[in-house]
């Protein structure tokens, strides 16, 4: 029961805040800071940046997909083996 009312301030103060917050966009007040990277960054960077990132985790997907390839062969090898 105490804590019911210790949730019911806490869930008031939340619904003040966001009926606060809508009433600023409404008035058109100030919007959320723009990040810094955003600014600086031009969009051809960004992009490269992210094909960088995909070409990479290609390479790793790929020797991954080798490393369980062998394991697998190998264990295939082992069961032959012990079917001799």
């Amino acid at each position: 029961m105490a804590e019911d009312a210790k949730s019911k301030p806490d869930a008031a103060a939340r619904a003040a805040r966001k009926r606060a917050a809508r009433a600023e966009r409404k008035r058109g007040g100030p919007s959320a800071p723009a990040r810094a990277e955003d600014d600086a960054t031009p969009l051809a960077s960004r992009l490269q940046r992210i094909e960088d990132a995909l070409t990479k985790q290609a390479e790793l997907s790929e020797k991954l997909l080798v490393k369980v390839e062998s394991l697998v062969a190998a264990g295939a090898t082992a069961e032959t083996d012990r079917a001799d």
